[in-house]
């Protein structure tokens, strides 16, 4: 009887820095066993494979390998003139080889400085010969996978389990093209398994210290502040770092917040009376919380946290990347709720219950995906590693 070995990757975050690029081409992800010479699986960002087809700069893979699922998102926006960003999640992979090599790139990134790069592992590892390693690259050559210069490798981690958390400068001198691969290794004929990995992307250069608690208004663009607080109509908050506080808006017309860093506090929106949008936010550690508001849309966030849609008026939740649980309830509105394309990493659930008529598609989750009490449901196209109950009909 073949033994088993068993590689479980509990919680993952990687953050890299990148400074201001131009237009995106040759965003691709690589499966691949460099034992062989072919290239087993490319996929390329809207191109065949891609799950999240007409959203660029946004990959999805669900992919039969070796006959065992992999399912993995990817981002990049060379173009975020305040944080440039290259991530990877690797969702749910069990992989029965000697080697695995999953690499994401993408090209015309423009860098002259040097890129921070911010780590937070924790490994277990069950079974005997095994060992996990990422590395970031850069090539001035703009060439895709170009491994020319080494930014930063952390790793290899073996048994015993491993935890890292560390922070690391890497000098990339101008780069156009950048990759991150990670490379899975376990003993002949034996199998590993992850089931989270998580990246996020940071701001190009050493971190500005923290400035002062501001009001919104006026709005907040393109800077670094401790904490937004006394926020009222006419507020936007748009490419900026929000460096050791909260996040709160109540009782406000429209709020929108977009491309945003906050590097350790929450989102917290409540009884927004007309549009709420947050959009490719980063919320390092920490919630985003919407409640009680109108039209709201949350596209394209990284939480390493939770995510909570609950008591909207009209509510979107899309394309987000959670390491924790999404939970999306008691929404209502002429419209559908929609529930599109989200991943929960990190032992995180989906939970869409007590709605009125919800659209449920696409989802990933790394627990429980349950929908339950809605009064109509239209479920196509859902994972969960352990328990999956989500099916189209009436649920009252």
């Amino acid at each position: 009887m073949k033994k088993k070995h068993t590689l479980l990757v509990v919680a993952l975050a990687f953050a890299l820095a990148l400074a201001p690029g131009f237009a995106q081409a040759g965003f691709v992800i690589i499966f691949d066993d460099p034992d062989t010479p072919e290239i087993d699986f490319r996929i390329e960002d809207e191109g065949e494979g891609d799950t999240k087809d007409g959203v660029t700069g946004l990959l999805g893979v669900a992919i039969d390998y070796n006959g065992l699922e992999v399912i993995a998102s990817a981002s990049s926006n060379p173009d975020d003139k305040g944080s440039p960003n290259l991530l990877m999640s690797i969702n749910a992979l069990r992989y029965a080889g000697n080697q695995l090599k999953i690499s994401l790139t993408d090209t015309d990134f423009a860098v002259s400085t040097q890129i921070q790069v911010t780590a937070t592992v924790a490994v277990n590892f069950i079974g005997g010969a095994q060992s996990l390693e990422f590395d970031f690259w850069g090539d001035p050559g703009n060439m895709e996978f170009g491994e020319v210069s080494n930014i930063v490798s952390i790793g290899p981690l073996v048994p015993p389990p491993a935890s890292l958390n560390q922070s690391q400068i890497g000098d990339a001198g101008p780069v156009g093209s950048l990759t991150l691969s990670t490379l899975m290794e376990s003993g002949s004929g034996t199998e590993f398994e992850i089931n989270t990995a998580f990246s996020l992307g940071l701001k190009a250069g050493v971190p500005e210290p923290p400035a002062s608690v501001v009001n919104c208004p006026p709005s907040i663009i393109g800077v670094t502040v401790a904490g937004v607080e006394n926020v009222s109509d006419g507020c936007t908050i748009f490419d900026a770092i929000i460096e050791n506080g909260d996040i709160k808006v109540t009782q406000v017309a429209n709020f929108y917040i977009q491309e945003t860093e906050v590097r350790d506090g929450d989102i917290e929106v409540d009884a927004v009376a007309s549009n709420t949008q947050i959009t490719r936010n980063r919320v390092l550690n920490g919630d985003i919380k919407v409640t009680g508001s109108q039209n709201v849309g949350v596209y394209l966030n990284i939480v390493n946290g939770q995510l909570d849609v609950k008591g909207n008026d009209g509510a979107t939740v899309d394309g987000n990347i959670v390491n924790g649980n999404i939970e999306v309830d008691e929404n209502s509105g002429l419209d559908i709720t929609r529930v599109l394309q989200n991943i929960a990493t990190g032992n995180g659930s989906i939970t869409v219950e007590d709605n009125e008529v919800v659209e449920v598609t696409d989802n990933r989750a790394s627990r429980d995906l349950k929908c339950k009490d809605n009064q109509e449901v239209i479920a196509s196209g859902n994972n969960a590693q352990r328990k999956l109950e989500c099916e189209s009909g009436s649920q009252d």
